[in-house]
């Protein structure tokens, strides 16, 4: 931490090798507890934190959760460009009592970006899509980053009604943080699905009894389905779904792709229907998840390994950066 005329400035830097190629517009999440941050310095409403690069521009950034009394922080800043080979590194910005608030949430999530809910106190969606979710009993608790929400496995699901932008058969990908209550469930739990109709599903992202991911992606009769034998833990998992041009598919559990399947022999239907989080829709209405998710994001464009990766280093491991003192 530095003193300036205006307050304090911190340098945070991005560790390169846990970057396997350039990533750009990468929305990275800085959170700040009482082992990197001193609260002390900011105000009660965080309105005067912003960040910038090291010209002094100020980069897009959204305040997902700031609470001084309890010394945490959540934000995600849109970097233009981070490299594999050497460190990148920005400024943030702090304690200046005449601040106002600076935050550019829809700036932040780029195009590609369909979706975000941070599923904490709000449902809005975080894009410029208004792709906001409604809550049928799902309940915000602390969660690893920032506030989450439970879901009881029994009638709990956030419903976001179809719109053009999340209504996508391929080059998509869904990513979601999530913490399962019990590594042995009595029945599949859904994570994410939109159908085609009353039981085809136009994708869906599934906890299975045996505690593998599954997804599903179906046209009347022809159901094809991706599954893994990798168990997931009973701590937090990052659970990633990608689907190409090509219909190839690919599921990740953390940084590891743990299934690719090329197999599927036709492209399912775009429909009206909205997408369920927390359950399948449907005919399959039962089958509720039971845990805490975090996080949900879902993309237009086909996720790298190296994104993913990166993904995982920030969201759940919350290793990615480290704020300069």
């Amino acid at each position: 931490m530095a003193q300036v005329a205006s307050g304090f400035e911190s340098l945070i830097t991005i560790d390169n090798t846990k970057v396997d190629a350039t990533l750009t517009n990468y929305p990275i999440m800085v959170k700040l507890t009482s082992g990197n941050f001193d609260f002390s310095t900011v105000r009660t409403d965080g309105f005067d934190i912003a960040f910038y690069d090291n010209s002094d521009t100020l980069l897009a950034f959204e305040t997902e959760y700031f609470d001084k009394p309890t010394s945490s922080g959540v934000f995600h800043v849109k970097i233009p460009s981070i490299s594999s080979t050497v460190d990148t590194t920005f400024k943030m910005k702090y304690g200046d009592n005449n601040a106002v608030d600076l935050s550019n949430k829809a700036g932040v999530w780029d195009s590609n970006f369909v979706m975000v809910q941070h599923m904490g106190t709000s449902l809005l969606d975080s894009t410029a899509n208004g792709n906001d979710g409604t809550n049928y009993g799902s309940t915000v608790v602390d969660g690893l980053n920032g506030k989450g929400r439970v879901f009881d496995g029994t009638n709990d699901y956030i419903e976001v009604p179809n719109s053009s932008s999340i209504d996508l058969t391929k080059n998509l990908t869904i990513t979601i943080l999530q913490k399962i209550d019990d590594n042995t469930p009595s029945i599949n739990n859904s994570l994410i699905s939109k159908l085609t109709d009353g039981s085809n599903k136009q994708f869906s992202l599934d906890v299975l009894t045996t505690n593998t991911m599954s997804m599903e992606y179906e046209r009347s009769a022809n159901n094809f389905s991706v599954s893994s034998s990798l168990a997931l833990d009973v701590s937090y998992n990052l659970v990633t779904l990608s689907i190409d041009n090509l219909l190839d598919f690919r599921v990740y559990k953390n940084a590891d792709k743990i299934t690719t399947d090329t197999s599927a022999s036709s492209e399912t239907l775009q429909s009206v229907e909205p997408i369920s989080i927390g359950r399948w829709g449907g005919t399959y209405n039962t089958r509720y998840y039971s845990g805490e998710m975090d996080e949900v994001r879902m993309s237009n464009v086909v996720r790298s390994d190296a994104w993913i990766k990166a993904d995982d280093y920030n969201l759940r491991l919350n290793s990615l950066l480290t704020i300069g003192a």
